[in-house]
């Protein structure tokens, strides 16, 4: 099962993908700007996460949040409504520095 998930960036920039394993995605993202010399205040947060969802279903819900990334409001409306609603690892986890 996949998550779709929203990374941002202090400028703003965004990031919406799908994975099997957020954390580690954005881990990865940091550890590149990291080598670039990015300032660890310039890394990805992770911002917004859905719930569990077949890859398939996964991959049509992040392309239709690329999509209406411009529109925040249509953007909000679609992260309400695929939330993660129940207990979730993610929650459960201390998020890492690194």
């Amino acid at each position: 099962m996949y998550r779709v998930f929203v990374l941002q960036r202090p400028g703003g920039q965004r990031f919406i993908d799908c994975s099997m394993n957020v954390l580690s995605k954005m881990k990865a993202m940091n550890r590149q700007l990291e080598r670039k010399g990015k300032k660890k205040r310039d890394w990805w947060r992770l911002i917004w996460f859905g719930e569990h969802l077949p890859l398939n279903d996964a991959k049509k819900l992040a392309t239709k949040m690329q999509r209406s990334a411009g529109n925040p409001s249509v953007l909000r409306k679609l992260m309400d409504e695929h939330a993660e609603t129940g207990p979730s690892e993610l929650h459960a986890q201390e998020m890492p520095e690194h």
